[in-house]
């Protein structure tokens, strides 16, 4: 029987940077994530910012996740809710997927193996503004058995490290194209309009 590890991190959009608070969370690369108050160069992201960026991140992947290097759209179906894709990683390896954006909260990336990645916007008690990024991936290793337990736990280790890094690069690739114009809001106002 195949072995399907799980994993899923959680990152604040728009934290507080102020050293006295606990929930500030650096980014990749050690700066922070975000900014408060918000600057032309580090603004404050809506909930439209990161659905623009999703649906970019959809068709453009190599942008968000350093891993990837190239991607091509086959397919657009359902007014671009659906998507059909192959992406490049850059050890070589070729995967396809079908991306499914639901409701405008979140995208599933969904593989032939059976794995699913989802990428989800939640807001939390502080309002519209409180956004949190939650990437959860099941990865499906059929190679694996359950007697395998030294070889699961170094990729559950290597799984929960590279979840971080997504969502954390994800952040700060959205941001820094909001801040070059890349993204403009509008493109992702219409997220509440968005029926599964």
């Amino acid at each position: 029987m195949a072995i399907t590890i799980h994993t899923a991190y959680t990152a604040p959009v728009n934290a507080s940077t102020n050293n006295n608070n606990p929930s500030s969370t650096p980014s990749s690369n050690g700066t922070p994530m975000s900014s408060s108050p918000p600057s032309p160069s580090f603004p404050r992201l809506s909930h439209a910012h990161l659905w623009a960026g999703l649906q970019r991140k959809v068709r453009r992947a190599q942008d968000f996740v350093p891993a990837i290097v190239a991607c091509e759209v086959e397919r657009e179906e359902q007014g671009g809710r659906v998507v059909e894709r192959w992406v490049r990683f850059k050890e070589g390896r070729e995967v396809r997927e079908r991306c499914v954006a639901v409701g405008g909260w979140k995208v599933d990336f969904q593989q032939p193996d059976g794995s699913t990645i989802t990428n989800l916007i939640s807001t939390g008690a502080g309002g519209q503004d409180d956004l949190y990024l939650t990437y959860i991936f099941e990865w499906r290793h059929p190679e694996l058995s359950a007697d395998a337990s030294d070889e699961i736990a170094k990729l559950q280790a290597k799984h929960d490290a590279m979840a971080k890094m997504a969502v954390e690069k994800s952040i700060e690739s959205i941001r820094k194209m909001v801040a070059e114009g890349v993204i403009q809001e509008k493109e992702g106002e219409g997220w509440r309009d968005i029926v599964s």
